[in-house]
């Protein structure tokens, strides 16, 4: 039995992932062509949309306010 083992993905996919779905393609092209599932490109998209710049900080790491680190 193999292992399923989760695959990291950097900001720059992300961005172009999201990009392609905002210039038209459903999110199921977008994640047949790219072999990744379309819950992925749902949530990477709402993200982006909700933070902006401070979405795919990398590693599960949040972007914290300066606030928010006290």
């Amino acid at each position: 039995m193999i292992k399923n083992e989760r695959r990291c993905y950097d900001k720059f996919f992300k961005l172009m992932v999201v990009e392609l779905q905002q210039k038209g393609k459903t999110l199921v092209e977008v994640g047949n062509d790219l072999g990744i599932g379309v819950d992925l490109v749902r949530r990477w998209s709402r993200e982006l949309t909700l933070s902006k710049s401070g979405s795919f900080p990398g590693n599960g790491r949040q972007l914290l306010t300066e606030e928010q680190k006290r």
